[in-house]
């Protein structure tokens, strides 16, 4: 099935502020965008599920202050396997078959976390 698709998760933080949950679905496709409804600050991290693959890949994690809505992106490599410098400004979308792993931390205590991501299926 081709077209884009979202998963929205409410995870509330424990006493440490922290809150982990995992996508119930293997996300196969290109990250579009991740959405981040403040409720209280925290540090937002969407990582591919390592159990289901060889490396654990962080797609994005900031400390967030605001509602925030992140169009995360990969820096591209060049045919030597080289990283593309940071000023070449070559990026393109983080491509996964995976379950997905959202984690707040510093989220304050018993805080409802609202977090969306949106992919296009491949």
């Amino acid at each position: 099935m081709s077209g884009v698709q979202s998963y929205t998760t409410t995870l509330t933080t424990n006493s440490d502020g922290d809150a982990t949950g995992d996508t119930p679905l293997i996300v196969n496709g290109k990250i579009l965008k991740l959405v981040w409804l403040k409720v209280g600050n925290g540090t937002v991290t969407l990582a591919t599920k390592a159990s289901n693959q060889a490396v654990n890949e962080t797609i994005y994690t900031k400390a967030l202050t605001a509602s925030t809505i992140a169009y995360p992106r990969a820096v591209v490599c060049a045919s030597n396997g080289t990283a593309a410098s940071a000023g070449d400004n070559l990026y393109d979308y983080f491509v996964v078959n995976s379950p997905l792993t959202i984690t707040i931390a510093s989220g304050g205590n018993a805080v409802a976390h609202k977090v969306s991501v949106f992919w296009e299926s491949l």
